[in-house]
């Protein structure tokens, strides 16, 4: 909930991402994926400031991406999110 209302997001992103990295599902008070979604709609002035975070994000990002694609159930059960992982690596680009 932190990551998402901008609070701390300097110590809890590396903690986020490593959350992440183990299953990028990871699901905090709400639904699986919303702390990859609170990551992924972090401020653009924080990832200007921490590029190889962003990187590893968008590894993330694209790594589950691939999964959730390769599966019509995933596909479907996780619509929304696929489609916000979609926006959000069009705008890293």
């Amino acid at each position: 909930m932190l990551i998402g209302q901008g609070i701390g997001t300097e110590y809890l992103m590396p903690l986020a991402l490593d959350l992440l990295s183990d299953d990028a599902l990871t699901e905090g008070d709400y639904y699986p994926g919303d702390l990859l979604n609170a990551a992924m709609s972090t401020e653009p002035a924080f990832w200007a400031h921490h590029s190889t975070d962003k990187a590893r994000l968008n590894r993330i990002a694209s790594a589950l991406k691939r999964e959730l694609v390769a599966s019509e159930t995933a596909r479907r059960k996780h619509r929304q999110l696929l489609k916000d992982i979609e926006r959000f690596l069009a705008g890293a680009a």
